[in-house]
């Protein structure tokens, strides 16, 4: 029937079942029927079980990394916990202390002064050997 191809225009996949005997003879008569009806279009074939291998192995990746991250979820969470009851027995221990001091803002507020007074004179130093420097001697040096 010579307006078939216009009926098979649009496909795109043919799924057919075939027994596991000779399945080299069967593909070939089907791609034979395929270029009869449909020479423009190119043949080309999957098997099933494969299609299904190649999903199966994608879940397998993705459990694997899931099952992963799950781990490192409960292993931080662990050490949250650990953390939270290391501090509530400090603070109970030390909370008798005849050594206990209350810290306040001022003291803080000093400290990150006088840390960042150091740096800052470090770099001034810095900047003031080098521009005392003769750019010639630098790059001898280079």
């Amino acid at each position: 029937d010579r307006n078939l191809p216009h009926t098979f225009a649009k496909l795109r996949n043919i799924i057919a079942r075939v027994s596991a005997t000779d399945i080299s003879e069967t593909v070939s008569f089907i791609e034979n029927k395929w270029n009869k009806f449909l020479p423009e279009v190119p043949f080309s074939y999957r098997f099933i079980d494969d299609v299904f291998d190649q999903q199966f192995s994608r879940v397998e990746r993705a459990q694997k990394v899931v099952g992963f991250f799950t781990g490192l979820t409960v292993l931080v969470a662990c050490l949250g916990l650990f953390g939270l009851i290391s501090y509530f027995v400090a603070k109970q221990i030390l909370s008798g202390s005849a050594y206990r001091i209350d810290l306040n803002l001022l003291l803080f507020f000093l400290s990150g002064l006088a840390v960042f007074l150091v740096g800052l004179s470090t770099i001034i130093i810095k900047v003031v050997k080098t521009a005392g420097l003769n750019p010639v001697d630098a790059l001898k040096h280079e």
